[in-house]
């Protein structure tokens, strides 16, 4: 595919600005927002690996594991889901504002 047809889906903001970016990574209203989100999401995650303990279907693993093999398990799957979801809407999240288009 051509380069000139691939576009970004959020699109770019309308005017440049004269606003200078920070210096230094370490610029305190970005790692507070990252912050925040991680912990909101780690609180999350455990709401759900704990909750899903405590269904009427689940069946804890037994403690037959062999190395490099899957071990299906309940907690992974409502992980996995769980983590695809606050990905996506971390991506959407931080990709409307105007500084971070």
């Amino acid at each position: 595919m051509p380069l000139s047809i691939v576009q970004a889906w959020t699109g770019s903001y309308e005017k440049l600005t004269a606003d200078v970016p920070t210096a230094t990574l370490f610029y305190l209203p970005v790692l507070t927002s990252v912050v925040i989100s991680a912990v909101i999401q780690m609180s999350f995650q455990a709401f759900f690996f704990l909750d899903v303990r405590k269904q009427p279907f689940y069946e804890p693993i037994g403690s037959t594991f062999v190395f490099g093999e899957g071990v299906p398990s309940f907690e992974g799957s409502v992980l996995f889901m769980v983590s695809n979801f606050q990905y996506l809407s971390t991506c959407i999240a931080f990709s409307v504002a105007k500084p971070f288009r």
